[in-house]
């Protein structure tokens, strides 16, 4: 019984390795199409810049920060080495993989789907697009859920084997060293969650631009307060758990904060205007640009008053 789970446990472990190097894999894919596409020009004849400037709206942000994919792509390229790091030179075959195969399967779905919405963006294709990129960032929402649970959960210091506060069985655990936790909660719970977000901004630029020139032929006006009221939404529902009913499992993630107030500067610097009576989805995205920088004070006051300690509840898996 013994040798037949080491062989489940050792198959488990290289399958999820080979699903990892599938999603590389895609990664890398997806890593051409944005550089041949955005520079190259062989295709298209165009830059997402030039998609973007065709379908301006009150919205549409500074070109840029498009730059910001360098940052996204680079934080998951030194995630993506420290990740195969762990999985081995520090994890054990004998233990459960730290990402499970789903979560891989879903990265290699994102990579994909990321190329193929821009091959349709830069094709003009915008409703197409629009969908991949709702799919996009759903997907990258349920990644994220996995993730926090990997970094909360399933990893474990030696020192804390067997205290309370392990909510699986010890089999199941990885043991890495207080350092390599930090480091893997650092990398995780910013790369992913300011992808997620930046996914989710870009969403509402392009449905903004769908609502304006191609469905509903909406005004400008309109467009933007819908969709800037359906991304306030969801805003309001990350802030309550980043300051409120999940406070504990964000204290590392700050990228993605970061990522909305570069968003709306942008989009106040391409209109050179805090918008006012007749441009109010641009006064609404400076509205958005406040509360994104107070939540980002308030969040580090509160982390000062209350830093997180081991024997505080709310903090104890910190």
């Amino acid at each position: 019984m013994v040798a037949k789970n080491e062989r489940m446990s050792s198959f488990n472990w290289c399958l999820v390795f080979f699903l990892a190097l599938i999603s590389v894999v895609a990664f890398g894919i997806d890593l051409y199409f944005n550089y041949t596409f955005t520079n190259g020009r062989q295709y298209a004849n165009q830059t997402p810049r030039d998609v973007s400037d065709r379908y301006m709206t009150q919205i549409t942000p500074a070109s840029w920060v498009f730059s910001i994919w360098s940052v996204i792509y680079g934080l998951l390229v030194i995630w993506y080495i420290y990740v195969f790091y762990l999985l081995l030179c520090r994890q054990s075959r004998n233990n459960l993989p730290l990402f499970p195969g789903i979560f891989w399967l879903l990265f290699t779905a994102v990579h994909s789907l990321n190329a193929l919405w821009l091959y349709f963006y830069l094709h003009n294709s915008m409703i197409i697009s629009g969908v991949i990129l709702i799919v996009i960032t759903l997907v990258l929402y349920l990644m994220n859920a996995i993730a926090f649970r990997v970094c909360w959960f399933d990893v474990v210091r030696s020192n804390k084997r067997n205290t309370q506060d392990i909510e699986s069985n010890d089999e199941d655990l990885v043991e890495l060293s207080q350092c390599e936790i930090i480091l893997l909660r650092l990398l995780t719970l910013n790369g992913l969650p300011m992808y997620a977000t930046w996914c989710t901004i870009a969403t509402c630029l392009q449905w903004t631009s769908l609502f304006k020139y191609t469905i509903f032929h909406w005004s400008d006006n309109v467009s933007c307060i819908v969709s800037l009221s359906l991304l306030s939404a969801l805003l309001l529902i990350y802030w309550n758990m980043d300051l409120l009913t999940k406070r504990e499992y964000f204290v590392w993630t700050w990228f993605s904060c970061f990522t909305l107030v570069v968003a709306f500067t942008a989009i106040i610097d391409r209109n050179n205007s805090f918008g006012g009576p007749r441009k109010p989805g641009l006064f609404f995205a400076f509205i958005l640009l406040i509360i994104s920088v107070f939540v980002i004070v308030l969040k580090a006051f509160t982390l000062c008053l209350c830093p997180p300690r081991y024997y505080n509840p709310r903090f104890s898996r910190v």
